[in-house]
């Protein structure tokens, strides 16, 4: 049934499905009304901005008593409304408000829970804020049942160019440890000076037991190994092969225990190295047969510098670090016919090495090949 006051753009619906052009949601309801072209509301009704597929429900689906839909502003207000997920109930509230479309909106999140025998019971509330279309932040303030108030936060960002993640979590005045808790996680990558590529991975903590307390807020596969890793590489394609220059910056957080230490790994401080491959030669790795090709050399070759060096946490036992030269390189002649294929290749792996800590046969300096 459809009562409308062409004029004023006025008027209501008995129990119709709709479909919003403007903002690509649908729903239903048993009255829809709208006072103007960019107003109206909805008894008994449901809401959802997913693609409508006939005969299914959609992914996420807003129920409500009441809807107000507002498209010039993008923002729909649904009073004693439940967020539904393929029809299965997650989350009621007295009120919320929500994007009409598949935008972004600054507003309260569901909030997390958490059980744990060494924080308690932890409850925060996340706030989402669109900050602009290439940036955003969620501030989540927590409260853990045993060790006090704390905050999370992320900042993210797409810019042309470079993009990336920032979190910093702060827990002031840990009740059980005894002093602040902190964790900070980079993760940023990008172009500079025109064509060199950077990429920057870090975690940090604020002390060796963060790992046990704090489990959940660490990002590391090792967790009481955490990288700080910066790399700049720029790869130039030539008419005969690929240029590979790159630089590498790398050290260690060792989370050290007085019951379990463990010997650090090296940190790279720095390396640097290029690395040179003919073009021809990438398809002679991938097995190309060379039918009919004449024979020609190809090859590559990799030279590196590396300084490696112990973190500050590192057990005093573990020798100390020192430098190297690496070398590596192929040459291949690729021959070949209608019906057979024959690449004859012959190879190097050549190293010296500058130590700071006298060897046991009292050499610091050696070489292989």
């Amino acid at each position: 049934l459809l009562q409308l006051y062409v004029g004023r753009f006025e008027g209501e619906f008995l129990t119709p499905s709709f479909f919003l052009a403007a903002t690509g949601g649908a729903g239903k309801a048993r009255l829809l009304k709208f006072q103007d072209s960019q107003h109206m509301s909805a008894t008994d009704g449901s809401y959802t901005s997913c693609p409508a597929v006939e005969n299914q429900e959609p992914a996420w689906q807003i129920t409500a008593s009441s809807l107000r839909m507002d498209l010039a502003a993008n923002e729909g207000q649904a009073d004693g409304a439940v967020l539904r997920f393929l029809g299965v109930p997650i989350l009621a509230a007295p009120s919320l408000s929500f994007p009409l479309s598949s935008a972004r909106k600054s507003g309260w999140l569901p909030p997390n829970v958490f059980l744990d025998n060494r924080a308690g019971l932890e409850f925060g509330v996340p706030y989402y804020w669109n900050i602009a279309p290439q940036r955003d932040a969620t501030f989540t303030p927590f409260v853990m049942s045993k060790r006090g108030v704390g905050l999370d936060s992320e900042f993210r960002y797409l810019e042309p160019g470079h993009a990336g993640r920032i979190n910093v979590d702060l827990l002031p005045g840990d009740r059980i440890f005894g002093r602040s808790r902190w964790s900070l996680k980079l993760n940023n990558d990008g172009h500079v000076f025109g064509d060199w590529r950077y990429r920057l991975k870090s975690e940090r903590v604020s002390d060796d037991d963060y790992w046990k307390d704090m489990s959940r807020r660490v990002e590391s596969q090792t967790p009481r190994l955490l990288a700080s890793d910066f790399t700049l590489n720029r790869q130039r394609e030539l008419s005969w092969g690929v240029i590979d220059t790159y630089a590498r910056l790398q050290r260690w957080q060792t989370l050290q225990g007085i019951d379990a230490p463990f010997d650090s790994p090296y940190q790279r401080s720095p390396q640097i190295g290029i690395r040179v491959t003919t073009a021809a030669d990438e398809a002679v790795l991938d097995s190309f047969r060379p039918w009919g090709r004449k024979a020609r050399l190809e090859g590559g070759l990799e030279l590196e510098y590396n300084r490696f060096d112990l973190p500050s946490s590192a057990l005093a036992g573990q020798p100390r670090g020192g430098q190297r030269v690496h070398a590596l390189g192929h040459v291949s002649a690729p021959l070949g016919g209608e019906a057979w294929w024959f690449i004859p290749r012959a190879s190097f792996n050549a190293a010296a090495y500058d130590l700071d800590q006298t060897q046991a046969d009292g050499r610091r300096r050696m070489s292989r090949v």
